[in-house]
């Protein structure tokens, strides 16, 4: 009995300093949690010094890999969408001064050059793209991050001052996908062959991070003091003049 005790104290010693996902997570100043989603969003805390805390969102942009070679007859797609609505409570006497959206994305795109004199819709191509948007409490501006063509490793980030106080709820949705076609023609010469022109396209997002800003809230008696002061000040410096 005393070992599977210590066993225990060990083992939640141990997951102490691990990140836990979950649809709720609590940090110093304030609470997230997942209200609704197309997909699960797995929560956790990566860091959190009081005034600044990094949460992963796993499974709101899919850490999966598209990988799309363009079909010779019509366009080929992979992607992926998701919506989620995470709810804040900031406790009292803080608010939200700040949020950061970070993605790690990785694209690649080939086109074949293709012959001269084809149809627009003949000719071969290749596309990607990542987008994340979101709302507070229903308000009509969308904060976005995101593009498109991607063609190597980019680290897309976007920074928004809000002030968040309180419960609110934020409103996200997402996208990623892959996309190609690929071109050929039969020819004729002294034998026949099917001249090709292949196109493919490849996209991944992962490590997708929300950063959150805290700042405390002075108290209706701080600023009382703080109006008092600046009257003194006004005072004294009035008397210098005169």
């Amino acid at each position: 009995m005393k070992q599977t005790i210590a066993g225990l104290i060990l083992g939640l010693a141990a997951s102490a300093g691990v990140a836990q996902a979950a649809d709720r997570v609590t940090t110093t100043h304030f609470d997230v949690a997942t209200l609704s989603a197309h997909d699960r969003v797995d929560l956790s805390v990566l860091s959190d010094t009081g005034s600044t805390a990094s949460l992963s969102m796993a499974g709101l942009i899919p850490a999966a890999d598209f990988n799309v070679m363009g079909d010779y007859y019509s366009p080929t797609f992979r992607g992926w969408f998701n919506t989620a609505s995470l709810q804040f409570d900031v406790r009292d006497g803080y608010r939200i001064t700040a949020l950061t959206i970070d993605a790690k994305v990785t694209g690649a795109l080939y086109v074949t050059p293709p012959p001269a004199g084809l149809e627009d819709f003949e000719r071969p191509f290749a596309k990607n793209s990542f987008y994340a948007s979101w709302t507070v409490n229903g308000s009509p501006t969308v904060y976005r991050v995101g593009g498109s063509d991607i063609d190597g490793r980019l680290l897309y980030s976007s920074t928004v001052e809000q002030s968040i106080a309180g419960q609110s709820v934020l409103r996200f949705s997402t996208s990623a996908d892959a996309g190609a076609l690929s071109y050929e023609r039969y020819v004729c010469t002294d034998h026949c062959w099917y001249d090709r022109y292949p196109a493919f396209a490849e996209m991944h997002v992962s490590d997708v991070v929300m950063t959150v800003q805290i700042a405390a809230v002075p108290e209706p008696a701080t600023w009382m003091l703080l109006l008092g002061g600046l009257g003194v000040v006004g005072a004294v410096a009035r008397r210098r003049q005169a």
